[in-house]
C-alpha cells in the first residue's frame, strides 16, 4: 500500500495541505484563490441534521459561512416546516432508509419541501438527502414509504456497496453549482440504489477508468449519490450562497 501511495499520490502536497489550517484550500495546483474579506449580507441556509441525515463534512459548512451563509439546522423527523427566511437547503448524507417510516409520517415537512423547491429554492442533496427527494424508500424489511417526490427514482437495498469510493464527476451542462465541463473529485458510499439515478454528470473511476452517468442538476438543484468537498472547489460553495441570496433578493 505504501508503494502504491508513493506511485499515485503527490505526498509532498498532501503533507503541505495537512499543515494548512486555512479553510481557503485549493486542491488543484492551478485553482484560483478566493477573497473572503469583503463578504457582506448574510443569507440563511437550512441544513438537515438529525438521525436520518447527518453525514456532512464540517469544512463544507465552514466555507459556506465564509461566503456569507448563516447555517440553520433543521430536523426532517421532528420539524413541521422549513424556516420562512432561508435562501437555500442542504440535505447531506445519512441513513433515511433506517427512518423511512418516520420521514413518511412527517407529511407537513415533506409537503413544505416539495412546495418550496418547486418555487425555486436552491437545494443541494447528497447521498441520503438525494434519496429523500425521490419517490419512495424501501427499508431492509421490504416496506416502502413515500418521500418528497421531487425526483423520479425509488430507492431500494442492494446488500453491497454501489459505485463505491472515489471518482471524478464532470458536469454536462451549466447548473446551480457547476458550469459545463467542470470536473471535480467526489466520493460515494451507499448500500441503497435508485431506479432513476439521473444523467446530468459523467463519472469516471480514477484507476479503472470505468464510466457511468448519474445525478440531477438544474439552475436550482444538485442531487446525486456523490458527496462534494467544498474546500477543494470553493467556487461551488460560493455559487450556492450566491444563488441563495438571489432567491431572497439580497445583493
Amino acid at each position: 500500500m505504501a508503494l502504491k501511495l508513493e506511485e499515485c499520490a503527490d505526498l509532498d502536497r498532501l503533507f503541505k495541505l495537512c499543515e494548512d489550517n486555512n479553510m481557503n484550500i485549493n486542491l488543484e495546483k492551478n485553482a484560483p484563490d478566493h477573497d473572503f474579506n469583503n463578504i457582506n449580507n448574510k443569507i440563511k441556509i437550512a441544513v438537515a441534521r438529525d438521525a436520518a441525515l447527518n453525514l456532512i463534512y464540517p469544512e463544507n459548512l465552514e466555507i459556506l459561512k465564509k461566503f456569507g451563509a448563516e447555517i440553520v439546522f433543521i430536523s426532517l423527523l421532528k420539524d413541521k416546516n422549513l424556516p420562512d427566511d432561508i435562501g437555500g437547503l442542504y440535505l447531506p448524507g445519512g441513513y433515511p432508509e433506517c427512518h423511512a417510516k418516520e420521514l413518511y409520517e412527517n407529511l407537513a415537512m415533506r409537503e413544505d419541501i416539495l412546495k418550496i423547491i418547486q418555487n425555486g429554492l436552491p437545494v443541494v442533496a447528497e447521498g441520503g438527502g438525494f434519496l429523500y427527494l425521490g419517490q419512495e424508500i424501501k427499508n431492509q424489511d421490504g416496506e416502502s414509504y413515500r418521500m418528497t417526490g421531487i425526483l423520479p427514482g425509488k430507492a431500494f437495498p442492494v446488500g453491497r456497496p454501489v459505485r463505491f469510493g472515489y471518482a471524478y464527476m464532470t458536469a454536462r451542462e451549466d447548473s446551480l453549482l457547476f458550469r459545463a465541463g467542470d470536473r471535480v473529485p467526489v466520493h460515494a458510499f451507499h448500500y441503497w440504489d435508485s431506479t432513476e439515478n439521473g444523467s446530468d454528470f459523467e463519472f469516471q473511476k480514477p484507476i479503472s477508468k470505468r464510466t457511468w452517468r448519474g445525478g440531477f442538476a438544474n439552475a436550482n438543484l444538485y442531487a446525486a449519490f456523490s458527496r462534494l468537498y467544498f474546500p477543494g472547489r470553493p467556487e461551488i460553495a460560493e455559487r450556492f450562497v450566491q444563488a441563495a441570496k438571489k432567491y431572497k433578493n439580497i445583493e
